[in-house]
């Protein structure tokens, strides 16, 4: 679990502390970034006491926080040490726009995002997005290839092609299609997102189907803690985020569809 996962400081800290169970002196080594004895930060695990600002920057560093997670764990030390329940309720206002922003993947992954005024037409079908992304394979530069793969007409490649160089993400080179923009976002907060997320679930509920041994499908309902959730969501999230490191640097030969769907009803 991130830091973003926690709604006090205590269990973050007591967390990190059952995490290195097998790191001699860890307990210690905590007390010494923070600027105290290690009794004293028994004390304050025992809610004897709280970490003061200074205390807690210190564990921050030593644990590498950048400066939104650093900014969330202090505010979860205001939050504890707040005399007044309006004080409480601006620190936990805070903490959730921190934790708002951690998980609109928007903030996670480098993209640029499509002219708002323009971004109606790229997502209202799944084929706007997909010859796009088609484009930066070199093999797939030719309206022939796109309509193959799809098993779009060709008339219909053409003019999807048409569309994306009046919104500036393609541009044509002879015989050829290239991507001026290869990688795009669309902000979670935008209506056309539903649009999206409908969109590509319908078409990979196509290929369901087809039963293809490349591909991969699971549907798994659960029940568990409201804690153990959040751990799940947080671990999709973070399990995102390197997906894209790794097919941001690799080289374009196919075109995959990930769809990840995590709910409580």
């Amino acid at each position: 679990m991130t830091v973003y996962d926690y709604d006090d400081y205590l269990t973050y800290i007591q967390e990190n502390l059952n995490k290195n169970t097998d790191v001699r002196g860890f307990h210690a080594q905590l007390a010494k970034a923070a600027g105290m004895h290690p009794s004293y930060l028994s004390r304050i695990l025992h809610q004897s006491i709280h970490l003061t600002p200074d205390q807690a920057a210190g564990l921050c560093n030593f644990w590498n926080l950048d400066r939104d997670e650093t900014n969330y764990f202090m505010n979860l030390v205001h939050l504890a040490r707040a005399g007044t329940p309006n004080l409480k309720r601006i620190i936990e206002a805070e903490l959730k726009i921190i934790r708002d922003k951690h998980q609109n993947l928007g903030e996670s992954l480098p993209a640029e995002k499509v002219d708002t005024q323009k971004e109606n037409l790229y997502y209202s079908a799944w084929y706007y997005c997909a010859v796009h992304v088609l484009l930066t394979i070199p093999k797939m530069q030719t309206e022939a290839a796109i309509s193959e793969k799809l098993n779009l007409p060709l008339n219909h490649v053409r003019k999807v092609l048409e569309s994306l160089e009046n919104l500036n993400l393609a541009k044509r080179n002879k015989n050829r299609w290239e991507p001026t923009k290869s990688n795009i976002h669309l902000d979670n907060e935008s209506w056309m997102a539903a649009v999206h997320h409908i969109n590509w679930r319908t078409k990979v509920t196509d290929r369901i189907q087809f039963k293809n041994p490349e591909d991969l499908h699971f549907t798994g309902l659960h029940t568990l803690s409201t804690s153990d959730f959040k751990k799940v969501k947080s671990l999709l999230l973070e399990t995102i985020v390197k997906v894209d490191k790794i097919v941001r640097p690799s080289p374009e030969e196919e075109l995959g569809c990930l769809l990840i769907d995590w709910s409580v009803f």
